[in-house]
């Protein structure tokens, strides 16, 4: 999976259905990737800072206040929360 956290998202005009998010991974080489993914009732929740990993057909979404490690502290695992299975489907852009 790839994944990182989320630095915008945004409707796509020509597709009223798709909402392009685009993610920032890494501290020393920040890395940033894109993908589109349905818009949806948890997709249209997805904010900067929000946690995103993703495979071929599915983005895994983790909001910002459940990346909440042992001591109540913040962090950029993604994956150190309490829920990060918030499915939202990948799409292919038609624009």
């Amino acid at each position: 999976m790839v994944g990182g956290i989320i630095v915008e998202v945004s409707e796509v005009k020509k597709s009223p259905k798709i909402l392009y998010v685009n993610c920032m991974n890494g501290a020393e080489k920040p890395e940033t990737y894109s993908l589109y993914v349905e818009k949806n009732k948890h997709s249209m929740k997805m904010q900067i800072g929000d946690g995103l990993s993703w495979n071929k057909k599915v983005a895994m979404w983790t909001p910002q206040r459940n990346r909440l490690c042992v001591g109540e502290e913040y962090t950029d695992n993604m994956y150190a929360g309490v829920d990060y299975d918030i499915k939202i489907p990948r799409r292919k852009s038609n624009v």
